[in-house]
């Protein structure tokens, strides 16, 4: 019988924080999956960083839009443009994600112009 893979959080921090979850039998089985992978930016294996996210254990094979607006929902963030910090989403956004129609929609709308993250509407709110 084959024993169920685990969840794991990699995560690498060069000059921006990058992580994914990938499902190994080990931690160090999971950061071997990580070393030189190029979304989490091609780190060595001594660089990266691994913890385990038993919520996502189930999460194996699942579609990635769907994986990743769960980790929002677990308190991870993203930036849809990577050079502007006011495209950051968070667990916020998940009901704007929500009424878009999913992930991507947003991220598309927000692109167009035609939606702000809820982290860029606190930042104008700062600025008043």
């Amino acid at each position: 019988m084959t024993e169920k893979l685990k969840a794991y959080a990699l995560t690498y921090d060069s000059y921006e924080t990058l992580s994914i979850i990938v499902w190994a039998e080990t931690a160090g089985k999971a950061k071997s999956l990580g070393t030189n992978r190029e979304e989490l930016g091609n780190p060595e294996f001594t660089e990266i960083s691994c913890r385990r996210c038993k919520w996502a254990d189930d999460l194996e094979g699942i579609d990635e839009e769907k994986l990743w607006t769960e980790t929002l929902r677990h308190g991870w963030s993203y930036h849809v443009d990577i050079y502007d910090a006011n495209s950051m989403i968070t667990e916020d956004d998940l009901p704007q994600i929500k009424e878009a129609g999913g992930l991507y929609k947003f991220c598309n709308l927000w692109l167009d112009g035609k939606v702000t993250t809820a982290y860029q509407k606190e930042m104008e709110e700062w600025d008043k």
